[in-house]
């Protein structure tokens, strides 16, 4: 069985809706520090929002002081230092549960969907969702982050094997960019990009490449050629390639996305694990077991530092893996990692998670 890491683009961090000026102050830092996450500059966005967060803590300024947690809680998620981006975004939550303004709330609903998402508790994650969409559907019915609601709520039933609620909702986010931005904007490629990642499930080739490409063109006169909406492109190129069996292909764009993910992330991050892995699924394939071997096990200790020695990705690598051992005749190694990989699975499908009160 194919157990591709998944390539879909989910939308996180501190893009807000926005929000009645209360403190001048706290107001112009929390944009300077949102202008610093969307070039990357976590640590310079991160100044900006603490100092934001002591201004509106002085002043008494919930609603500023809520906005700032949230920002902060986005910029650990980007960064992949979930506990803390929780804690935050929990923290923010329930101070805009008791303030008059909910209009920051989407973006907090939006980014703990995604962390409780991540900790494999899909029906919260929806409830989330679905209430980060309603909010910002009564505040503005034309927001433009209403797209990366729908964005991440396909997302969502993607993960879940849900693909026609998936397409659904990729749909629904095209034509809402398309109707308020128009058919150019460079909001419509990761929405382009997932929907392409449904076809590709389904088999519908044409449709798929039709729909990367459009996104690739979008990019192209956009953002850098090293920008993560490109590896994601890239990385959904690669999936259709190797599902189609064209491994020498999905080996050169994957290596491609994993310079770029490399270079973007760190070595540390998530989503060059990802691509590791997917890269050795391919190297594999071919035949090439030495690299492949050094590239699972980049992927392996990424992830237990990052998700946790008992995450389901670093199930699925050690199950790679030892196929892989298997197939170059290292029959104990392989048993002790299938073991390993069985605990973990045995663990997390009898794990029963506590429901979270509001």
């Amino acid at each position: 069985m194919w157990t591709r890491s998944v390539g879909i683009l989910l939308l996180v961090g501190t893009f807000c809706l926005g929000t009645a000026v209360a403190d001048e102050r706290a107001s112009s830092l929390l944009s300077k520090g949102r202008e610093a996450y969307k070039r990357r500059n976590f640590s310079e966005a991160e100044q900006y929002d603490r100092q934001a967060m002591d201004i509106a803590e002085r002043s008494g300024d919930a609603a500023h002081f809520a906005e700032a947690l949230g920002d902060l809680g986005g910029i650990f998620l980007a960064k992949g230092q979930y506990d803390e981006s929780k804690r935050l975004c929990l923290q923010a939550l329930g101070i805009l549960r008791s303030t008059p303004s909910k209009r920051y709330l989407p973006v907090v609903l939006n980014n703990l969907s995604v962390l409780a998402s991540r900790d494999g508790d899909y029906a919260q994650s929806e409830r989330y969702l679905k209430e980060s969409l309603r909010t910002a559907q009564e505040f503005d019915a034309a927001d433009p982050y209403i797209a990366r609601v729908l964005n991440n709520l396909g997302v969502l039933y993607y993960t879940t094997q849900d693909t026609g609620n998936a397409e659904k909702a990729f749909k629904k986010g095209i034509a809402f960019v398309e109707k308020e931005s128009g058919r150019d904007a460079v909001e419509l490629a990761p929405l382009l990009t997932n929907l392409g990642g449904v076809y590709v499930v389904r088999k519908k080739w044409d449709d798929a490449a039709a729909l990367f490409d459009r996104a690739q063109r979008l990019l192209q006169n956009s953002v850098a050629s090293n920008h993560p909406y490109v590896a994601g492109v890239l990385d959904n190129v690669g999936t259709m390639y190797y599902a189609r069996e064209d491994f020498a292909e999905a080996e050169k764009i994957f290596r491609k996305v994993h310079a770029i993910r490399l270079e973007v992330f760190g070595a540390e991050h998530p989503n060059v694990a990802r691509t590791a892995f997917n890269l050795a699924l391919t190297l594999t394939a071919s035949g090439r077991y030495e690299e492949a071997e050094r590239l699972y096990a980049e992927a392996l200790q990424i992830y237990e530092k990052t998700e946790g020695p008992r995450a389901p990705e670093v199930a699925s690598t050690l199950k790679e893996m030892a196929d892989l051992f298997r197939k170059t005749n290292r029959a104990e190694e392989a048993g002790a990692m299938e073991a390993r990989a069985e605990s973990i699975h045995f663990e997390l499908g009898h794990v029963v998670r506590a429901e979270l009160l509001h």
